[in-house]
């Protein structure tokens, strides 16, 4: 694991690499990236390569993903599938 964390701002948000995400992280790299995401608030990725399927698996680190329902009157619906 070469995990590089570039901060955005002092105390939020914060540009990650050096891990290829798409792969199956081991438990150390998964723990890293928590802390980084509980530090920072908000984490960017670049040129990950993920699609719908890695990048789920990948949320799942956190928690299980969930669809929640949007508040705002004409805005997209979360696929039948998802919800």
């Amino acid at each position: 694991m070469n995990l590089t964390v570039n901060p955005i701002l002092r105390s939020f948000g914060a540009e990650v690499s050096g891990v290829d995400i798409r792969a199956p992280l081991d438990e150390k790299t998964r723990a890293a990236i928590i802390e980084i995401q509980n530090t920072y608030g908000v984490t960017v990725w670049r040129d990950t390569g993920l699609n719908d399927e890695t990048h789920i698996a990948f949320s799942r680190i956190f928690e299980q993903p969930r669809c929640g329902r949007s508040h705002h009157p004409g805005r997209a619906r979360a696929p039948a599938q998802a919800r």
